[in-house]
């Protein structure tokens, strides 16, 4: 198995994989919350670039082939490797947590109602079936419970976005080119206040 090739080929997967997630995403309400099952039944809807190939297999299962030589298996095939999301864990354990990494969206405890697992329907048999299962289920509780679900950010939220856009107004393009309204809350409050004193002193002068 060609390693670098493997390699490439998920680099490939996870960039559209973030693609495909972003603009999920994106078609959904602000205030939507999804947990990861269901945002993955949604970006596999969403067709692939023409251009994307199938995953690769990599050989997991060491077995003797020959005169002893080390050979593999293919491991199992993911759920769905004709898609960049080619399973759940791929989309839990690399794309979700790039999106959370850019503050694209968080995980938080939400409310939600539970849900009872369909019953069979099809043919005669499952109807009888889904009568038995729906006349035995005890009923829902009316109250919700909580989950853990996506969110998507508001950015202009964040305390650095709040801050960069009221330390804007008023501030002229000459004085902004002095420093002025920068977000300096990556330094130490020492260097902020020095930060600060210099930008005000060469706006000073700059009156002068």
């Amino acid at each position: 198995m060609n390693v670098a090739k493997l390699a490439s080929q998920s680099s490939v997967a996870l960039n559209e994989g973030v693609a495909i997630v972003r603009k999920v995403i994106k078609a959904l309400p602000p205030s939507a919350s999804f947990t990861t099952s269901e945002l993955y039944q949604l970006a596999l809807k969403e067709s692939p670039s023409p251009g994307f190939k199938p995953f690769l297999r990599r050989g997991t299962r060491p077995t003797v082939h020959g005169i002893g030589l080390p050979s593999s298996k293919p491991g199992p095939k993911p759920p769905h490797p004709d898609h960049p999301i080619s399973s759940k864990t791929f989309l839990k354990r690399e794309i979700l947590p790039v999106l959370e990494g850019k503050r694209e969206i968080k995980l938080v405890a939400a409310p939600r109602l539970p849900s009872r697992p369909p019953a069979p329907q099809n043919g005669k048999q499952g109807k009888t079936a889904q009568k038995q299962a729906k006349n035995s289920a005890p009923p829902l509780p009316a109250s919700s419970v909580s989950a853990w679900v996506w969110k998507p950010v508001d950015k202009t939220a964040l305390p650095a976005a709040r801050k960069a856009s009221a330390g804007l107004d008023g501030i002229s393009a000459r004085e902004r080119a002095l420093g002025a309204g920068e977000d300096w809350s990556h330094l130490s409050k020492r260097r902020q206040r020095a930060r600060v004193r210099k930008v005000q002193m060469d706006i000073d002068k700059l009156s002068l």
